[in-house]
């Protein structure tokens, strides 16, 4: 289980094993915040920043992991729950190729969060790593439960049957995108194949048998796996009876969960849990913290982040075996019959593996039992605000209408300027209790915002002027409802398709990071030298180079860095191909052509000559 301080730990379990690079990564999210997809693309590419706070400081960092991972990720998310982003930053509209949004055909939320990674290497057969989490793509602070699996792909054409629902699982969700490319759908189809035959290697001390559970699927139902039982216990945030069932089936049970939630249940049921002689625990309140639910249903607001408990652990005993499940699936009625989730089992010994192992002792402060503590029902109740849920209704209805009426953007050239109008293809209507409504690009700040109405009436909205760097499909949209002198308002980002993108727009952005000679230097410097020391080599540049590193002088290529680029012809390949791809990328105008040094051109020439194939991009 990781606690709330812990996200480092996740980011690392996605760098690249030793010898290994990514070659594609497939992540699926409830919620997504886009910040927090820039942190991941930075562990994929061994370019790890030390903090979110750090993520937007170092552009030259995080441009090449982008690059990097630009056509190597992709992210499936639930439609409607991309978060605002706090700031504008035109390196967000690199992720528009990379983040699909899906609604599941069933009543309920696509709610899995899931890593399938494939890392290749020159001499070690394809490595396949499954991360199976409880937390979303994003910076809440929670209690999580991760799972991490990794195997080769074997050179025998068996499949494993074990891997079928995973295979099947990629499938389906990559068939609930209508606008994920046929060059991604591809890769998905080269890794289901080779999922089939990759043997994924349980942590140490379980069995080496394991199951998949795709939830979503009628035919999976790992909640039927939790009865009868001699002892069950269930961790889950998010609470409700029908979900809890297999607590009043098992002869003795632990639940750990929210206090807020636990105060929901009615005193018969908690009577009847006690009556199983079930021990009901929370969190302490040192480390519980309150969290908005805002996953069990399709309808739900997010208002803040999550944080406190999020874990989701189904320890079942019987006799002298134990089985985990964990994953993405609450203990709730939505989670086992309409949401779209993903649960990985796992065996073992219930000496090692058991309830009272995964508690912990009493003597280790650090251990789950020395977090909890026994429930203790809250005497005042606060009272509920039914204007308040009824407001989360409205502003929920019009979101999903306006998921539904299908938005989407058209670019017009200006001069030198353009134009991106805003349409609905569908009828889009809105509740009257919904008193504002606008939308705006999130290249711009919220002054472009414009109200929505004209859309819902089947007028397109009209933004200009904008440059070629201010194109996105990433749109902010804010609702606001009204009742009964209460007000609320929800936000959330659409990744909406855009029609007549001009082939140059991610090119001006590159020139917008890379805007002189000195920057592409200093991008030079990091290609080819320690990502992890990038401030000590630019510094022993300085110092080695002179005036030829400074702004008054950026005009030619320094000597040490000279010395780096050749190096690298001879020793680090890998990083000649990606000097390679910026050098392409640069010169395919002349205003990219401009930024390279005086007498660049001739070395690079040279450079490419003595390459094996020559130095492509």
């Amino acid at each position: 289980m990781l606690n709330p301080s812990d996200r480092l730990v996740y980011l690392n379990l996605l760098q690249p094993p030793a010898d290994y690079t990514l070659d594609h990564a497939v992540a699926t999210t409830f919620s997504l915040d886009l910040l927090a997809l820039f942190g991941t693309q930075l562990s994929l590419t061994n370019l790890t920043a030390d903090n979110s706070n750090d993520l937007l400081s170092d552009p030259t960092r995080l441009l090449e992991a982008l690059r990097q991972t630009g056509d190597r990720l992709t992210v499936f998310c639930q439609q409607g729950r991309i978060s605002m982003p706090k700031t504008n930053n035109l390196l967000f509209s690199y992720l528009e190729s990379i983040v699909y949004e899906v609604q599941p055909r069933t009543r309920g939320v696509f709610h899995p969060k899931l890593w399938v990674i494939r890392f290749v290497s020159e001499d070690k057969p394809t490595l396949y790593r499954l991360i199976c989490l409880s937390r979303n793509l994003t910076f809440d602070c929670s209690w999580d439960t991760i799972l991490v699996l990794e195997g080769t792909v074997q050179t025998k054409r068996t499949r494993l049957p074990q891997n079928k629902p995973l295979v099947d699982f990629l499938v389906n969700i990559s068939r609930l995108s209508n606008t994920l490319p046929a060059a991604r759908q591809d890769i998905i189809a080269q890794m289901t194949d080779e999922l089939h035959r990759v043997p994924f290697a349980t942590p140490s001390g379980f069995e080496p048998d394991l199951t998949f559970y795709p939830l979503g699927d009628r035919r999976s139902r790992p909640f039927r796996e939790l009865t009868p039982v001699n002892r069950l216990m269930m961790v889950s945030p998010f609470i409700t009876e029908e979900g809890l069932e297999p607590l009043t089936k098992a002869t003795r049970g632990i639940l750990i969960s929210r206090p807020d939630e636990l105060d929901s249940l009615s005193p018969d049921f908690l009577q009847q849990l006690l009556a199983k002689r079930t021990e009901i625990y929370t969190f302490q309140d040192a480390v519980e913290h309150p969290e908005a639910s805002a996953e069990e249903s399709e309808e739900a607001v997010v208002t803040t982040d999550l944080s406190g408990l999020h874990a989701k652990l189904y320890i079942v005993e019987q006799g002298s075996n134990v089985r985990i499940f964990t994953g993405s699936a609450n203990a709730t009625s939505a989670a086992r019959t309409q949401n779209v989730e993903f649960m990985v089992e796992l065996k073992g010994k219930k000496y090692k593996l058991g309830i009272d192992a995964m508690l912990g002792r009493a003597d280790d402060k650090y251990s789950l039992r020395n977090l909890i503590q026994p429930y203790v029902r809250s005497q005042d109740q606060p009272a509920v605000d039914p204007s308040a849920k009824k407001l989360e209704d409205i502003l929920n209805v019009a979101r999903t209408a306006l998921c539904r009426a299908t938005p989407k953007v058209s670019v017009t050239t200006l001069g030198s300027a353009y134009s991106m109008q805003l349409t609905v293809t569908e009828v889009l209507t809105l509740d009257q209790r919904i008193t504002s409504a606008s939308c705006y690009p999130i290249t711009q700040n919220s002054n472009w915002a414009k109200d929505l109405s004209p859309a819902v009436h089947g007028a397109p909205l009209v933004f200009s002027p904008l440059s070629l760097v201010g194109i996105t499909g990433l749109w902010a949209f804010s609702l606001t409802a009204e009742l009964q002198g209460a007000k609320q308002t929800t936000t959330f980002v659409l990744n909406l398709p855009v029609e007549n993108m001009p082939p140059d727009r991610d090119h001006a952005i590159l020139l917008s990071i890379i805007s002189n000679r000195e920057a592409f230097i200093r991008y030079l410097a990091f290609l080819l030298g320690d990502p992890t020391n990038l401030t000590g080599l630019i510094a022993s540049l300085v110092e080695r180079s002179g005036p030829a590193f400074s702004h008054q002088s950026p005009y030619e290529l320094p000597i040490p860095l000279l010395e780096e680029l050749v190096r690298a012809c001879s020793r680090y390949p890998e990083k000649i191909e990606r000097v390679a791809r910026i050098v392409a990328d640069l010169t395919k105008t002349p205003e990219g052509q401009a930024l390279l040094p005086i007498g660049f051109d001739a070395l690079w020439s040279a450079i490419a000559a003595i390459q094996p194939g020559g130095a492509r991009a």
